[in-house]
């Protein structure tokens, strides 16, 4: 099996993943532009809604809500199993993978010839990282090097690469957004939004636009606060990718964010003895965060089954449901519920 050599791709990927209630069903077209500086490859992905992601230029650009993008600029992250940058991976996807913060594929390991709706391939299966459970079936398409399905092997989850086409030119407009960059299109949100408040007769803001993106915790392992993180409080892992130091050291770039809130948790491996000292008590002791839900009980139960800490029973105040508890760090929270 040759790996990939086109320099474009378009396609279909249609995906399946289960959520909390029920099975999602998606489909997402995609642009595909490789570069051959290492970071700059380009790709423009479409769900129903419209655009849902797009990577160009070294920064990634997110659709959090209709109408809203997000920019990253410090690396590049999955949004989910049928990502087609995993598709489009295809030989590199594991293949002699050295990261340990994603699949990879033991060396020893020889493909089983395989077809996926008429098109051959090999499949193989690549070991989970430290933070997920299930192995992960990869199908590779013997001609193009591109991934024909993706398959976890013990959730109902699941990508198929429905339709492909390489080498066709794909335009430079194709990464912008109907003609206008996106920084141009949040810009044109923000004003809709402004002209909006106006007519609800609300004054429309004055103030330079600013939002807060990131706290830190300090912890003294990755893998075990990203568990307790995505597992046990349920959070979404939005980024974890190879960084640097200031003096030039390894370390990784993980966040972390509950589902659908804006302000991520940038998860940070305490470097040297004075932060080493302050694991587990970044406030002198009090409550520094305070994780909102809105069904408690459920909440609780999820925490207590995955060994969560609380330092009390949970009590009704006159602005809801309250218990303290501590993260892998030993920081304490607020698990606030409803009134």
């Amino acid at each position: 099996m040759e790996g990939a050599t086109f320099s474009c791709a378009s396609g279909v990927v249609r995906y399946h993943e289960p959520d909390d209630h029920s099975a999602s069903e998606r489909t997402v077209r995609f642009w595909f532009r490789r570069s051959t500086v290492e970071g700059r490859s380009s790709i423009r992905i479409e769900d129903e809604l419209g655009l849902r992601a797009m990577h160009h230029g070294g920064v990634t650009y997110l659709r959090e809500a209709p109408g809203r993008i997000q920019r990253i600029t410090h690396g590049i992250s999955w949004y989910g199993p049928g990502d087609p940058r995993r598709m489009v991976a295809g030989h590199e996807l594991g293949v002699g993978y050295r990261n340990p913060n994603d699949y990879s594929m033991p060396r020893d390991q020889h493909g089983e010839p395989v077809e996926v709706d008429g098109r051959r391939g090999w499949r193989f299966v690549l070991r989970p990282p430290a933070y997920k459970e299930h192995d992960l079936a990869v199908t590779i398409d013997d001609a193009t090097g591109c991934v024909l399905e993706l398959r976890s092997l013990g959730v109902d989850a699941h990508a198929t690469l429905t339709e492909l086409d390489v080498d066709t030119p794909i335009d430079d407009d194709r990464f912008e957004y109907d003609g206008e960059t996106l920084d141009d299109l949040q810009r044109a949100h923000d004003e809709r939004e402004a002209h909006r408040n106006c007519d609800h007769g609300e004054r429309p803001s004055t103030r330079v636009g600013a939002r807060l993106g990131l706290v830190t915790i300090v912890v003294d392992d990755y893998d075990q606060a990203i568990r307790f993180f995505v597992d046990a409080l349920g959070f979404d892992l939005v980024d974890d990718s190879p960084s640097t130091t200031d003096d030039g050291r390894p370390k990784r770039w993980v966040v972390v964010r509950p589902p659908g809130a804006e302000t991520g948790i940038l998860l940070a491996l305490a470097d040297g003895q004075a932060q080493q000292a302050r694991l587990g008590d970044q406030l002198g002791g009090r409550v520094g965060f305070f994780l909102h839900v809105d069904d408690f009980a459920a909440q609780y139960e999820r925490m207590l089954a995955h060994g969560v800490r609380f330092d009390e029973e949970p009590r009704h105040e006159a602005y809801g449901t309250v218990a303290v508890f501590r993260d892998i760090a030993g920081n304490a929270w607020d698990l606030l519920g409803p009134a």
